[in-house]
């Protein structure tokens, strides 16, 4: 993912995050970023809401050394209780990296249902 590098820049950070304060007003999507100590190490959000069909996408990332502590699984059922009790979404699919075993482990955990493409999902 070549944006994550500009994710390093104080002023995309602070970009993103007012642009992301707009679409997130606009419940057009919902962007959130977790933060330890001052350093942003996580991004989750649900992407390309289909209002007429109550269907979402989720996607998150995680800095490496922020790896393996649960908190991506934990982020992903709490935006997961969201969609469903707060959007009243019907549907959320969680596309990934065919070759990314520990990001294709999340959905797993959180019991979506494969699909035959890369991708999960949990209605």
């Amino acid at each position: 993912m070549p944006w994550i590098e500009k994710m390093q820049a104080v002023e995309f950070i602070s970009n993103f995050v007012k642009g992301y304060q707009i679409i997130n007003a606009e419940g057009v999507e919902y962007a959130f970023v977790i933060i330890e100590n001052g350093s942003m190490f996580c991004r989750i959000g649900i992407y390309k809401i289909d209002q007429q069909n109550k269907i979402g996408k989720i996607g998150y990332w995680v800095g490496e050394n922020f790896q393996r502590r649960g908190i991506t699984t934990l982020s992903c059922k709490a935006l997961v209780d969201f969609c469903f009790k707060i959007l009243k979404l019907n549907r959320i699919e969680i596309k990934y990296a065919v070759d990314n075993i520990k990001s294709q482990a999340i959905p797993l955990r959180l019991n979506f249902k494969t699909s035959r493409v890369s991708s999960q999902s949990i209605s």
